[in-house]
């Protein structure tokens, strides 16, 4: 499993992928799906990291990252951004 504990270290940072929140209303599903998923961070480049989809759209997932080096932890990306772990 990748160190996600780097960030009080190397400080937050965002990801470029990720996406604003889409309109209408939003709740987390009952159970969250594992998956890992990549992130293109500020400083450092890609990198793929494990989390949980807690909702999703045709087109973007909803992705709690847990990351502290991602601020915010839970990030919108694209559908091609994710894999079922």
């Amino acid at each position: 499993m990748a160190d996600n504990t780097r960030g009080a270290l190397e400080g937050t940072q965002r990801a470029l992928n990720a996406h604003d929140v889409p309109p209408g209303p939003h709740a987390d599903v009952e159970h969250p799906i594992p998956v890992t998923v990549r992130l293109e961070f500020e400083r450092g480049g890609e990198e793929w990291v494990d989390g949980e989809a807690l909702e999703w759209t045709r087109e973007l997932v909803r992705v709690d990252t847990g990351d502290v080096r991602l601020w915010p932890a839970v990030v919108w990306v694209g559908v091609g951004d994710v894999r079922r772990r």
